[in-house]
């Protein structure tokens, strides 16, 4: 899956990182994950990924963003959703600097 207007290698880190952390969602204690903090895992990491992969315009890291989301949406909901998740773990994905630390420490 290629978000339009990346290279390749930006994508496969970026589609590495997203399946990852959906798959990891399914560990701990917590309550079941909304849709709405699925999206927003995909999301954050797509942010991240983005940003340290170009020096795109806030407006276009914003619109790859939201077709990334769109894009991993049926798999979102497939592997993510209803998953255990804490408040910890949401905490730790809005704060962190990275998608790397997002899949090692928020959702680990």
């Amino acid at each position: 899956m290629a978000v339009p207007g990346k290279p390749r290698s930006a994508n496969s880190g970026l589609v590495r990182y997203l399946c990852v952390a959906l798959a990891l969602v399914v560990a701990g204690c917590g309550r079941p994950a909304t849709q709405e903090e699925c999206d927003e895992i995909v999301g954050r990491i797509a942010e991240l990924e983005i940003r340290e992969a170009t020096s795109a315009a806030p407006a276009e890291v914003e619109k790859q963003v939201v077709d990334t989301k769109q894009a991993f949406q049926a798999k979102s909901k497939r592997e993510c959703v209803g998953r255990r998740i804490t408040k910890q773990a949401i905490g730790c994905v809005r704060n962190a600097k990275t998608a790397e630390e997002i899949v090692k420490v928020c959702l680990n």
